[in-house]
């Protein structure tokens, strides 16, 4: 950066010693020691909502072009008409210039004015498109105005053009590096998202950049390439699979297959139904492979991509369900006794919120059938305070149970105090309890009768002729 130029040191401030300055380098360049831009005179004409033409001048042609839109501080004829967009631009070298240009303007005729306008569109339309390595100069020429001329950017030394390139090459193996440019070839602006912080939990978070050239500033080339900027971040699916394709050489037959094949998984996993249908007829256009075959790719592809989203699903349901919080010994029957320790949690909670349901438990469940020991611990205080007698409560439990047990009580009643349950309820609960026990478990409590009639009863389930129950 070109040396700041020199001020003079203000009371009580510190100078920088020699030794700091080798350490740190020089101090940055603030507002008042930016360069002025040596051309900040401009004539201009607007086109107003009635057709019409203003002219005026101004220094600052950004600063004048939001005052005239905003309808304030701009002049009484754009406030009455209202300004839509700037049409005529032209730089001058200082205000007399601007002021004699100013007034030649204001004397042509309409269709001459008109001519100029035209001229000057058609020499300023931009088209947008992704930046290529020989930009580099360009991109490192505008962002260096910025350094030279502003404070918009915290950066104080100017870049290279090497710099640029290797920032561009970087830039776009995740995201956009838009540039616009004009029928001349000229660049008026350029565009990107690039990584915001390099710590894992920012891997999907990006900065967006843009700048406008200094002489194009109020002619839309900002807005176009923000929302073309944010439609490239936002369309991720289409610049993924652009950037896959860039991957490959499509005329090599096996690198096609390769190509699709990948495309196929990509859309699978992160389209809807009519935008895989848009796509693969895109990919039958780049490949010359039918677009039915590709449909029946796509489709074997969803139903493998549906399939571990489930399974993704159900792993996360496990993980923050009531399952995750009960531990079960894998001796008690490992993933089938979740089941009836969840039926017999919500059993306790039952028989608390509603005393009159543990008659109908007791005759159908034993404490040793319990799986988890505090679960017993409960269910056999249940029991004796009946016996005694005794309302059954927190409080009125406490005597009878350990801290522990009390404390999983307290836990069950407010994971359930929003359930209502009723005797069907209970017997569901139940009946959950007893299709979980093992069955070598109730065998060794048969007697020989029991056993054959047991067996007996199963044959009869599988071969179907089961009675039916009343």
């Amino acid at each position: 950066m070109p040396p700041c130029p020199a001020r003079r040191r203000k009371a009580g401030e510190r100078t920088v010693s020699a030794e700091t300055l080798e350490q740190f380098g020089p101090r940055p360049s603030t507002a008042a020691d930016c360069q002025p831009d040596p051309a900040s005179a401009w004539v201009y004409m607007v086109r107003c909502a009635d057709g019409s033409l203003y002219s005026g001048w101004t220094n600052d042609l950004a600063r004048r072009l939001r005052a005239h839109k905003g309808g304030k501080a701009g002049a009484k004829y754009t406030h009455a008409k209202g300004a839509v967009k700037l049409t005529y631009a032209e730089r001058c070298t200082d205000k007399s210039a601007a002021l004699k240009r100013e007034a030649a303007l204001k004397k042509l005729p309409k269709p001459e004015k008109e001519a100029l306008a035209a001229q000057w569109t058609a020499e300023n339309t931009f088209t947008l498109r992704d930046a290529a390595p020989e930009d580099a100069a360009a991109v490192a020429e505008l962002y260096n105005w910025y350094v030279t001329h502003s404070t918009a950017t915290f950066q104080y030394d100017l870049c290279t053009e090497e710099f640029q390139r290797e920032n561009i090459a970087y830039v776009q193996q995740r995201a956009p590096f838009l540039v616009a440019v004009n029928a001349a070839g000229k660049l008026c602006g350029f565009a990107c998202a690039h990584p915001w912080h390099s710590r894992t939990a920012y891997a999907w978070d990006v900065e967006l950049t843009v700048y406008c050239a200094h002489d194009c500033v109020g002619q839309g080339v900002g807005g176009r390439l923000y929302k073309a900027l944010l439609d490239g971040v936002g369309n991720a699916l289409d610049f993924r699979l652009g950037r896959l394709k860039n991957k490959y050489d499509l005329k090599q037959d096996a690198q096609r297959l390769e190509y699709v094949k990948e495309a196929v998984n990509m859309l699978a996993e992160r389209s809807n139904p009519t935008e895989q249908e848009v796509y693969a007829g895109r990919l039958a256009e780049e490949t010359n492979i039918s677009k039915n075959a590709i449909m029946t790719q796509l489709a074997d592809a969803v139903k493998r991509s549906n399939s571990k989203r489930r399974w993704a699903q159900n792993q996360a349901r496990l993980q923050s369900g009531e399952m995750h919080q009960i531990s079960v010994p894998y001796s008690a029957g490992g993933s089938q006794a979740l089941g009836v320790a969840s039926a017999e949690q919500r059993l306790l909670a039952a028989m608390l919120r509603e005393p009159s349901y543990i008659p109908q438990v007791r005759a159908q469940l034993s404490p040793e059938k319990f799986v988890l020991p505090q679960q017993k611990e409960l269910y056999e205080a249940f029991l004796q305070c009946q016996e005694q007698g005794i309302e059954i409560s927190l409080s009125t439990l406490r005597p009878f149970v350990s801290e522990e047990a009390l404390n999983e009580l307290s836990r069950l009643a407010a994971q359930y105090s929003d359930v209502n349950c009723t005797p069907d309820d209970i017997r569901l609960y139940l009946d959950r309890i007893a299709r979980g026990t093992p069955v070598a478990g109730k065998a060794a409590e048969m007697s020989n009768d029991d056993l054959i009639r047991y067996l007996q009863s199963m044959r009869e389930k599988k071969q179907g002729t089961d009675p039916a129950d009343d």
